[in-house]
Order: C-alpha cells, then sequence, then structure tokens
C-alpha cells in the first residue's frame, strides 16, 4: 500500500471528539485528504486508493476477560482450562464478543469497513517473542546512528517480561516497552552521560 494508517481505540477517538469519527468516515467515502499549507490553502489531494486503514478497538476486552476467564488477565488461561477448552472453540467465542461490540461504532463509519478481523490473544511464547524485539528496537533507537548495546542476564530479563506482562491488561503490549523505558532508559543515560 501507499500508506498505512492505524488509528488504535478507535471507541476512544470517537468519546473524545465526535466530530474526528465524522471526519474519518468523510475520508474513506471520499477516498481523497487534502493536504494543505499554513495559510490553509489546500496544496493537493491525495488519493487513498492504495492506503490501508487499521482501526483497532478494546471495546470487547472486559466482556472477552469475563466470559473466558473472569481471574486472569486477556489471553492467558488457567493450566486446567487450556487442557479442557479446544483453542479453536476460544477463538470462535472471542469473535462473536468481538462483532457483537461493533454496533457501538457510527454506521457511516462502519459502510466503510472492508473486513473485519479479531487478533487471536497472544501466547506467553509469543509475547516473548514480541519483547525480544523490543529489546532489539530498543537498542536502535535509544542513541540513533551508535552501536549501542544493552545485554540483559536471564534473571532480569525475565523480571521485566514479567511486570511487562502483568501491565498488558492495562496497556497491551505497549507495556513491553513501558518497562524497557521505565527501568533501562536512567542507567543507560547515566553510564552514557559518565563516558
Amino acid at each position: 500500500p501507499f500508506a498505512t494508517v492505524v488509528v488504535e481505540h478507535i471507541e476512544s477517538a470517537r468519546q473524545i471528539n465526535a466530530r474526528f469519527v465524522s471526519n474519518l468516515a468523510h475520508l474513506l467515502e471520499t477516498g481523497v485528504i487534502a493536504l494543505v499549507d499554513p495559510s490553509r490553502k489546500t496544496v493537493q489531494g491525495v488519493p487513498l486508493g492504495l492506503s490501508t486503514f487499521v482501526f483497532t478497538s478494546n471495546l470487547a476486552d472486559h466482556e472477552i476477560r469475563n466470559t473466558l476467564n473472569p481471574e486472569t488477565r486477556l489471553g492467558f488461561l488457567r493450566p486446567a482450562e487450556q487442557e479442557s477448552r479446544d483453542a479453536d472453540e476460544i477463538y470462535a467465542e472471542i469473535q462473536r464478543i468481538c462483532l457483537k461490540t461493533l454496533d457501538f461504532l457510527p454506521r457511516e463509519l462502519l459502510r466503510q469497513v472492508d473486513e473485519t478481523v479479531v487478533l487471536r490473544p497472544l501466547s506467553e511464547d509469543d509475547l516473548g517473542q514480541v519483547f525480544e524485539l523490543e529489546i532489539a528496537d530498543y537498542e536502535r533507537e535509544i542513541f540513533p546512528g551508535q552501536a549501542v548495546s544493552i545485554s540483559f542476564d536471564n534473571d532480569a530479563k525475565e523480571r521485566l517480561f514479567d511486570e511487562a506482562t502483568a501491565g498488558l491488561g492495562l496497556y497491551g503490549v505497549h507495556a513491553l516497552r513501558r518497562v524497557l523505558q521505565r527501568h533501562i532508559d536512567p542507567v543507560v543515560y547515566r553510564a552514557y552521560n559518565q563516558g
């Protein structure tokens, strides 16, 4: 695609500013975004025909948690439940709940949506891989253009990962990056400033 535009938590955008969602629906309907210069004069229209819009939502999060496993956070079942419930059965229930919540979104926006995708919950192994990728990205981004390497012993990595996964219910996978920023930024900057 020409561009990918991600609007996270589309339900929050609607609650905060209904005009935003209305403008977004209009943008998707016309298929053109107008670029304007500082004097508010339209410079050109960019066709969105080759663009992909991705809207994420946590509308169903609470109901999924309560339906599938009221005592733990989304994405993880107790071992006994994992054994007794088929993964496809769990995913079908998640899909049913998510598709039901689409009624919350305005019809003018839903008319422009070509496809609805309900993602499967991440497993512990999936989250571990995402965490490793976050660490690699973090190393590249902390001091751009410089070869800075950060290494963790297994105990430290496990503690960071445990703290991050504890925050998934509130922050989603962003919890993984937040833990790195909260605990590693001060240490790295202090070491860098000391030479």
